[in-house]
């Protein structure tokens, strides 16, 4: 994971806790709607929903959700992701190598792609938890109602559109 992902430079242990979500309305079928959510709590200017481009499945709202989230941190800034989703973890955590080796050509695997350029680009520490789905946790219910929101928007563009680093990764400054 490291030739993948890179090193980290930075282990701030005070990490920003995001909770993330995707959502699909009438999954698998031509209708289908999809949304990611992604929450720092009531009202922070971190918390967002989008609408997924592309594939519209309940999955590809998990993923994107995730990415959402990396790309609006500081790149050294440590991060908690928490997930309910087993998919999203698997494919960052355990199948990112085999999807490397096959040009990513796995569902989601644009977004995924981008998900690794992003963990290659942050400099400081990401832990994933996995949460239970639909239980009594307010952050978890906020991405959940993000997610949802974000699937009820209109489509902004015809394909899915990179989300990227713009620059390469720089270590933190010394202390």
């Amino acid at each position: 994971m490291r030739k993948l992902y890179g090193e980290v430079f930075t282990t701030q242990t005070n990490a920003l806790y995001i909770f993330t979500d995707g959502s699909c309305f009438d999954n698998g079928t031509s209708r289908a709607r999809a949304g990611a959510g992604v929450s720092a709590g009531h009202g922070s200017d971190f918390s967002c929903s989008a609408r997924v481009v592309g594939d519209q499945t309940n999955n590809c709202g998990e993923v994107l959700a995730i990415l959402i989230a990396l790309s609006k941190v500081n790149q050294h800034c440590s991060l908690s992701i928490h997930t309910d989703s087993e998919y999203t973890i698997h494919s960052i955590a355990h199948w990112a190598i085999k999807n490397t080796s096959t040009g990513w050509k796995c569902p989601n695997g644009d977004i995924l792609k981008d998900i690794a350029a992003w963990l290659a680009y942050c400099t400081a520490l990401l832990f994933i938890t996995h949460v239970k789905a639909h239980n009594r946790n307010t952050h978890n219910k906020m991405a959940d109602q993000l997610a949802k929101e974000g699937a009820m928007q209109p489509i902004s563009q015809s394909h899915y559109i990179p989300l990227l680093p713009s620059t390469k990764p720089n270590p933190p400054p010394p202390h």
